[in-house]
């Protein structure tokens, strides 16, 4: 017998197709395949209701600023020399103002859940007026898959992007 070659290794290239550890040799998988389908964007144009909501809700609330509490400006030497009730009375406004702080928050995320969730509106009420006074119309896009394209039942399973 031949000696290998120095060219050549020990296995053949027979060998490496059918070793399960190379990813070369097997098929695509299922998820593989789903993954390689195209799907396509469609203009969907926003329901009168949603554009009236817009127009009831132009803008987003903008966060404040955060300000350092009353009692953390003025630094422990000062509220030292206060009276009691006056540092107590600063502790409160403190206390209130985190509470405001607090429900502000709330109301920003409860607003922006009805804006996206309950009326789909996946824009800033900003944009979706602006489209709207320039066209008379406001659109957004639609992701469709391959799948629910063919079979024509594109609005029920479209998922907005």
């Amino acid at each position: 017998m031949d000696p290998p070659s120095e060219g050549r290794s020990e296995t053949s290239s027979f060998d490496k197709v059918i070793d399960p550890t190379n990813d070369q040799g097997k098929a695509p998988s299922i998820t593989e395949k789903k993954k390689k389908k195209k799907k396509k964007k469609k203009k969907v144009r926003y329901t009168q209701e949603q554009i009236l909501y817009c127009i009831g809700n132009p803008e987003e609330l903008p966060e404040r600023r955060d300000t350092p509490k009353l009692t953390e400006a003025l630094g422990a030497e000062l509220l030292a020399k206060l009276p009691p009730d006056l540092v107590a009375h600063l502790r409160a406004m403190d206390d209130a103002k985190e509470e405001g702080k607090a429900r502000r928050k709330a109301l920003i995320e409860e607003l922006r859940h009805e804006r996206e969730v309950i009326y789909n509106i996946r824009d800033k009420p900003e944009d979706v007026l602006k489209q709207y006074y320039a066209k008379g119309y406001a659109e957004y896009e639609v992701i469709i898959d391959d799948d629910d394209y063919e079979d024509g039942d594109q609005g029920s399973r479209a998922a907005a992007h």
